[in-house]
C-alpha cells in the first residue's frame, strides 16, 4: 500500500474501530494484517485528520501549478502572435506610406520642373511681345522669387 495524502499516516485498525473513526479513512488494505484477541480481523489503513484533509496532496498541486503554467504559456503564444501580427500591420502601413511620400516628393518635383518650364516660356513670350497681360506679368513675378 502507497500513501496517497501528504498528511496523512498508516494505522492498524478493525472493523469497529474503522466505522468509529474520527480521522477519515483514506484507503483499506485489502488483506487482514492479522486476527486479535477478540477474534476481529485487523486491516493496515491510512487515515488523515479531517482538518487537513482537502484532497490536495503535492502531487495534485504540482500537477495543478504545471496546468496553470501551460495555459499562460498557452495564452502568452497566442498574445505574442496577436502583437506579431500587429507589428506586421505596423510595418506595412509604413511601408505604404514611405511609398507614398516618395510618390509625394516625386510628383512635387515634376510639378517644379513644369513650373520651371512654363516660367521660361513666358520669359521668352515677354521677349519676343514685349508687355504681358498684367495677369500673366503676375505670375513671371512670383516665378522670379
Amino acid at each position: 500500500m502507497f500513501k496517497t495524502h501528504e498528511k496523512s499516516r498508516f494505522e492498524v485498525m478493525n472493523g469497529t474501530q474503522i466505522e468509529n473513526a474520527k480521522r477519515i479513512v483514506i484507503q483499506i488494505a485489502e488483506e487482514k494484517l492479522y486476527t486479535n484477541g477478540r477474534g476481529m480481523a485487523c486491516f493496515l489503513c491510512e487515515t488523515v485528520d479531517p482538518k487537513e484533509y482537502d484532497r490536495t496532496t503535492a502531487e495534485g498541486r504540482a500537477a495543478a501549478a504545471e496546468k496553470e503554467l501551460v495555459d499562460e504559456i498557452e495564452a502568452n503564444k497566442i498574445e505574442m502572435e496577436e502583437a506579431q501580427a500587429k507589428i506586421d500591420a505596423l510595418e506595412e502601413l509604413l511601408a505604404e506610406a514611405k511609398d507614398a511620400r516618395e510618390g509625394m516628393r516625386n510628383a512635387a518635383a515634376a510639378v517644379r520642373e513644369e513650373n520651371q518650364t512654363l516660367y521660361k516660356a513666358l520669359v521668352e513670350c515677354r521677349r519676343i511681345f514685349g508687355e504681358l497681360p498684367p495677369e500673366i506679368e503676375t505670375l513671371i513675378a512670383k516665378g522670379e522669387n
